[in-house]
């Protein structure tokens, strides 16, 4: 019986609106992150500073709220490689947060932004990645191992977890694309 009120509750963590809204803006954040790092200088990738700029900032509250609601779901549970990593990606985007804010501050008040807060955005975002990318699947892998019926549940409540996420990071990811459609550069006249 413990097993099963065990696996209803991770079942009900999985459907949380707010888990898919916080993993959305994330992965957003992280691949426009990793985008604006990677690609060259263009319009879309300026609409993209400012929308991981924007989106970013706006990310700070909700992504706290999971995050302390979360841990306080959890704290009491055995710590396992799950938790662990868990916890190391809360140290990542704590950092993320943290240099996000001064690149943000320095990008708007300042003359530019300093290579050291630049480059400790960049490490996060790599620290991030290798923190919840296990985390994450190992839960799923752990789920997809599981043959009766409070795993199948799991996994239904994985998979909409997944397409609710992916469709809200698109979404995101659409408004570059209108934005950066939208802009019309000023004509230089020689």
């Amino acid at each position: 019986m413990l097993h099963h009120v065990d696996t209803r509750s991770r079942v009900s963590e999985w459907q949380r609106r707010l888990l898919s809204a916080v993993a959305a803006l994330l992965a957003f954040e992280t691949l426009t992150g990793l985008a604006i790092y990677l690609l060259p200088f263009s319009v879309p990738n300026q609409v993209t500073v400012l929308l991981h700029t924007l989106i970013g900032l706006g990310c700070v509250l909700p992504y706290a709220w999971y995050q302390l609601r979360h841990w306080k779901v959890y704290r009491e549970r055995q710590l396992t490689h799950v938790k662990l990593t868990g916890y190391f990606s809360l140290v990542a985007v704590s950092a993320l947060v943290v240099s996000g804010i001064v690149l943000a501050w320095q990008a708007m008040w300042g003359r530019r932004i300093s290579y050291g807060w630049d480059l400790a955005h960049i490490i996060g975002t790599f620290a991030f990645l290798a923190s919840v990318l296990p985390h994450i699947l190992s839960l799923v892998y752990y789920a997809r191992r599981g043959t009766a019926d409070g795993a199948l549940e799991l996994r239904r409540a994985q998979r909409r977890f997944g397409r609710r996420t992916l469709y809200a990071t698109l979404a995101l990811g659409a408004a570059i694309a209108i934005g950066s459609l939208a802009y019309r550069p000023v004509r230089l006249v020689n």
